[in-house]
């Protein structure tokens, strides 16, 4: 989720700089042995990507019609699940959703700890990005439930799951999200103008700019054109089901 705050995070620091310089590298040409170098090094790619798709045919052709059928239909219900308790913060769903045999207790258990782990995430990656600058925990906290808020207007359906070898299982998905760059434009707008009417130190501009962004979270209504995302998903040994990359799906909800 990292990835999320990068704009926030170089905007504040713009805002604080008192100017910045540009700089650019030339480029230098390749002599002949570089290019040369990378000729063999893509050709190396190749043959490895080749064999990469031949291991995944042939391991997926090791699954019977039954066992994949399971598995894609299983992967398909906890990538929906997952999103329930992290995007959409509702532990009730993800039990509904989760396949396995664990008792309705145990799931919803499971997907409170999934709802409020992707919370924490979110919170501790905005003070991680926004070391050395006075913002309080109550700014963050705020901060995390406006943003939640704009991700429950998003929108989502599963469209298929491909088994692509034994223990891995491609869903995708076709999502709406809504526009963060818009809200971030937006953000810097309201800012710029309060700078330019205002004089103010470091410390009212941090706690200005997080007021306005969480409002325009806040405010956020409309969802984007739908894009299709591909997660994938780890089918363990003891039958559970796995996402190791939520940026996969969440790429999709938060553009």
């Amino acid at each position: 989720m990292k990835k999320l705050f990068l704009l926030f995070t170089l905007f504040i620091i713009c805002l604080l700089a008192a100017c910045a310089e540009k700089s650019s590298v030339p480029k230098e040409q390749k002599n002949v042995e570089e290019i040369e170098k990378s000729s063999v090094s893509e050709e190396k790619e190749n043959t490895e990507e080749i064999e990469k798709t031949e291991d995944i045919n042939k391991d997926s052709s090791s699954l019977n019609t039954e066992e994949g059928e399971i598995q894609e239909k299983e992967a398909a219900a906890y990538v929906d699940a997952l999103i329930q308790a992290t995007v959409f913060q509702n532990a009730e769903k993800y039990a509904e959703k989760a396949p396995g045999p664990e008792s309705s207790e145990e799931k919803q258990k499971d997907g409170s700890t999934q709802k409020g782990f992707f919370k924490e995430i979110y919170k501790q990656n905005t003070k991680q990005n926004m070391t050395g600058l006075p913002v309080t925990d109550e700014q963050v906290d705020k901060l995390a439930d406006a943003f939640l808020k704009a991700l429950s207007v998003t929108e989502y359906k599963v469209i298929e799951a491909k088994a692509q070898s034994a223990d891995k299982i491609k869903v995708t998905l076709s999502v709406k999200g809504f526009d963060d760059s818009l809200v971030n434009n937006k953000t810097e707008a309201e800012l710029t103008q309060f700078i330019s009417e205002n004089k103010v130190g470091k410390e009212e501009l941090i706690a200005k700019n997080m007021e306005v962004l969480t409002k325009n979270y806040e405010e956020v209504k409309d969802t984007l054109e739908p894009v299709n995302v591909e997660v994938d998903v780890d089918h363990n040994p003891d039958g559970s089901y796995v996402v190791m990359f939520q940026d996969q799906y969440l790429k999709g909800f938060v553009r």
